[in-house]
Order: C-alpha cells, then structure tokens, then sequence
C-alpha cells in the first residue's frame, strides 16, 4: 500500500499536534498548552549502553534513566515523521506503551485487532496492507511491563490475524516471527532491557540527559522572553545541586514552572536552591484538583 494512502488514514490534528500537556506546564490554564515543537530540545544520546556513572550526584546509571527524557524523544520521532520531516522511508509508525498494554495482559488480541483498537484512525487498514509496507513499532516502557514475556516457551504465531495473548504477540514480533518485514523500537531503563535476548537487538542508544548546552536551549526555549531564561538560567548555575539535576528533562520542566511562576507572580521569598524546596514550591504552586495526584510522582523523582 502506498505511504500517501496510509497517511491519510492516519492523519488529522490529534496525530500532529502533539502538545505539552497541562500536567507538564504546572498550570491550570488551557493556554499553557504548549506545542511540543516550540520547546522540544535535542537530548544527549549516544551508541550503545555506557557503564558510566554521573559521580556527580549520588543517583546510580538505572535511576539517572528515569524521566531523561524517553517518551518524549519517542513523540518528537512520531511528530517529524507525521509532518514530513524525517524517516519518510518509513509507511507508518505505531507507537504503544507498556503501561497501555498492561490493561490488557489477560486479553485474547490479534496484531490486527490490537491496532484497530489502540489506534482506531487505522480501522480501514487489512492484513494484506500490513504486511506490504513498511511498518515501525514503538513500543515505549519497557521497565513499567507486567507482561511475562517468554522468548522460549510461548507459541509461534505468524499470522496478523490471529488472536492471542499480548505477551505471545510482542514477543513474536519482536523475534520477527510475527509481521518479519516490521520494525520494532523498545524504549526501557537498563535494568529491565536484558528481558529482550540480545540476538533480537540491532542496536542499542542510551538517552542520556541533557548537557550543559542543552540545559540552556531548553530554559530559553521554555521562558516566554528571553529576559526570564536568562534568570532562569542565572539562578540554577548559581546552585551546584539544581544544575546537576537539570541534565534531567523532566526535572527541567519542574524548574521552569516553578521559577516561571515565581518570577513573573507577585509571590516573594527567596528563590528555591535545593532540590527539597524546588519539589516543595512545585506542588504548592499546583492547582489543588491535581496536587494530589502529582504528590506520589514527586516523591519517586525525590526518591531517585
């Protein structure tokens, strides 16, 4: 089937205009939505699995994977490839994700029925498509899986249409067994890659952070002038602790809607300079409906 054909069955605004939610601004206005486009920032990525650690903080390789910045590079990926802008060679990209298809672990699915039903703009899609053109899979959080996948044991099945359990899916997939002629992009923290058998890796990227660079192109990306991310930036170089945690994205964003907030507000005191008080202004400074439900992720950032 050709590329231009899939695409439009796929297209429409909910498949390009990926934003930055309101959970991730800090805000509670519709209109701290914010394309992704506009401060999405390059991450530091490099080949293969580094047995490095960052000494200058106490987090240990596996915690520092945490929130650097996977499921965002997974969506950028989607978005350029969406517009036109990249990987074009691919037909179509199918992102999923672990937490999405815990939901269904005891379900009897088939490839085909599964994309139906996760992916409904694919409706009109058929087997005989599917298996001609050029198919990319993504699926994203590999460590939050309560699938058992079972690389020996699980039966073979081949056929797209044919139902079975999630895990015996994924994991004929990912052996090329099942759809041999697809692609297929896992992202994980290190500890929970080795459940794929290395003869089924290609290649392995490790997506370590932001450096220092990129830091500051996020802040300005971020900032709505540049007089702002200038004190953004001034005040977290100012904080050994605070910088180093920046080379997290999702500490980043934490940051800026914290010193966002406290710059350009009435609110006084003095600005947040270590990691406790930036997490505590963070939660005071978030609407009370959702402050609750953000309390448990803090503590886990705190905790990493």
């Amino acid at each position: 089937m050709r590329r231009a054909a899939l695409r439009e069955l796929t297209s429409g605004e909910s498949r390009t205009r990926i934003v930055v939610s309101r959970e991730m601004t800090g805000s509670g206005t519709d209109q701290s939505e914010t394309l992704l486009n506009r401060i999405f920032t390059e991450l530091y990525i490099t080949q293969g699995q580094s047995e490095e650690v960052n000494t200058q903080h106490e987090s240990g390789p596996d915690q520092r994977s945490r929130w650097v910045g996977k499921t965002f590079s997974v969506q950028k990926f989607t978005l350029d490839w969406a517009e036109g802008l990249g990987n074009q060679d691919v037909s179509l990209v199918i992102p999923l994700s672990f937490r999405e298809l815990n939901l269904i672990k005891g379900e009897q699915y088939s490839l085909l029925r599964l994309l139906h039903v996760f992916h409904p703009t694919l409706q009109k899609v058929t087997a005989e498509q599917l298996a001609v053109c050029k198919v990319l899979f993504i699926f994203d959080g590999l460590d939050e899986s309560r699938l058992s996948l079972d690389f020996r044991n699980n039966e073979v099945v081949s056929d797209v249409s044919q139902q079975s359990s999630v895990n015996v899916l994924l994991t004929n997939l990912i052996r090329g067994k099942l759809l041999p002629s697809a692609l297929v992009w896992i992202t994980s923290r290190p500890a929970a890659a080795n459940q794929i058998p290395p003869e089924c890796v290609d290649r392995v990227t490790e997506v370590r952070g932001f450096t220092d660079a990129q830091k500051e192109e996020y802040f300005r990306r971020r900032a709505s002038d540049e007089d702002l991310s200038s004190r953004i930036i001034s005040h977290i170089k100012s904080s050994r602790s605070l910088h180093i945690m920046c080379l997290i994205p999702v500490f980043c964003w934490i940051t800026a809607a914290v010193l966002d907030h406290m710059l350009t507000t009435d609110q006084r005191g003095e600005l947040p300079q270590t990691l406790t008080d930036m997490y505590s202004h963070f939660l005071l400074s978030r609407p009370r409906g959702r402050s609750r439900s953000m309390k448990r992720d803090m503590r886990r950032v705190h905790s990493s």
